[in-house]
C-alpha cells in the first residue's frame, strides 16, 4: 500500500512537532499539580501552555519555521486532535490481526486488514508505518487511572465514540463540556475543526471499555502471516 509518512498525517498549517511536544509537557505537568485526572482540562492548564510555547518559540514571529503565534483556543483544539489520534491508535492496535511492538515502535497487520481500518478510519494510515510516538503522555491526559482498559472484538465495532473533553475554569463540579463529535466525523483530516459548548454537571470517560492496555506489553496479536 502507498501511504504518506506520518508526519504529513499529524503536521499541517502552522502547528510543527515541537509545539506538539510543549504542549503535552505542560499539560501533563499542570494536570499533576493540579491533581486532576481523566478528560478534565482546567482552563489554566491551556493558559499555562501558551505561556510557555511563547516563552520558548516568541511572541508570533517568524523563526525560520511556520511560527505565528497562538490562542489558547487554538491550543484546545490541537488537544482534540491529539485525542482523535489516541483514539484512533487504540482503535487500530485493539483489531484481530494487528501486532504491535512497543520496542520496535511499529504497527503491522496485512493490506486486507488495513484496507477495512481505512473503510472506517482514515486517520489510521498515520499508523501504517510506525507506533503513536506520544502514547504514553496521551494516555496519562486523557484516561484516567481507574479505567480497566480491554481490546475491541472485531472492526464491525469501530464506532465515533460520543465523547467529551471537560475544560474547567474552576474546581466546582460545574464543567464546560466541548462534544468531540460535532463534526461528519471525528477523524477528519482538518486539524483546527469547530467544538459546540454544552453544560454539563458531569464529568465522562473519554474512554469505555474498548480501550487498549498500556504500551508498556506488546500487544498479544501475533505478527500477521504474509
Amino acid at each position: 500500500m502507498n501511504i504518506r509518512p506520518q508526519a504529513l498525517f499529524f503536521y499541517r498549517g502552522k502547528w510543527p512537532a515541537n509545539l506538539d511536544d510543549q504542549l503535552l509537557t505542560t499539560v501533563v505537568r499542570m494536570k499533576d499539580e493540579l491533581h486532576v485526572e481523566g478528560s478534565v482540562i482546567p482552563e489554566e492548564t491551556l493558559v499555562e501552555a501558551r505561556a510557555k510555547i511563547e516563552a520558548r518559540f516568541g511572541k508570533g514571529e517568524d523563526r525560520g519555521s511556520l511560527w505565528f503565534g497562538f490562542t489558547s483556543d487554538e491550543c484546545q483544539e490541537r488537544l482534540q486532535f491529539l485525542h482523535t489520534r489516541l483514539e484512533t491508535f487504540n482503535v487500530v492496535v485493539s483489531t484481530p490481526n494487528v501486532w504491535w511492538s512497543s520496542k520496535l515502535k511499529v504497527v503491522d497487520a496485512t493490506d486486507s486488514v488495513w484496507s477495512q481500518l481505512l473503510k472506517c478510519h482514515p486517520l489510521a494510515d498515520a499508523y501504517y508505518h510506525k507506533e503513536e510516538a506520544e502514547y504514553r503522555r496521551l494516555t496519562v491526559i486523557f484516561i484516567p487511572r481507574d479505567v480497566k482498559q480491554e481490546s475491541f472484538d472485531s472492526p464491525a465495532k469501530f464506532a465515533a465514540p460520543e465523547e467529551v473533553i471537560v475544560l474547567s475554569n474552576t474546581t466546582s463540579n460545574h464543567r464546560d463540556v466541548i462534544n468531540l463529535t460535532v463534526c461528519d466525523s471525528p477523524f477528519s483530516e482538518e486539524v483546527n475543526s469547530p467544538a459546540t459548548l454544552i453544560s454539563e454537571k458531569v464529568k465522562r470517560k473519554l474512554f469505555d471499555e474498548g480501550d487498549v492496555e498500556s504500551s508498556d506489553r506488546e500487544s498479544s496479536n501475533k505478527p500477521p502471516t504474509i
